[in-house]
């Protein structure tokens, strides 16, 4: 009888295999849960887009308080007549 220390190159790379494939099924769902949905923009990666998308938000609420502005002037100015 021999004796056999150690495992064969066959065993260490079935293990390989068994892993990378269990370490496939685990990690997908995780990839996928961490993209955006569909319709949303990507999240924010470096502190220059992060900038960018301060000022896009600041605009857009400065362009929705004139409007509201507006329409609250249209609204008082129609009630005097």
């Amino acid at each position: 009888m021999q004796n056999r220390k150690g495992m064969s190159l066959i065993g260490l790379l079935l293990t390989a295999l068994i892993i990378g494939l269990l370490l496939k099924l685990i990690i997908a769902p995780y990839k996928q849960a961490a993209q955006p949905a569909p319709g949303q923009p990507p999240r924010v990666q470096t502190q220059s887009q992060a900038k960018q998308t301060l000022d896009n938000v600041r605009a857009q609420l400065q362009e929705a308080q004139r409007a509201a502005t507006k329409r609250a002037n249209y609204g008082a100015g129609n009630a005097t007549k």
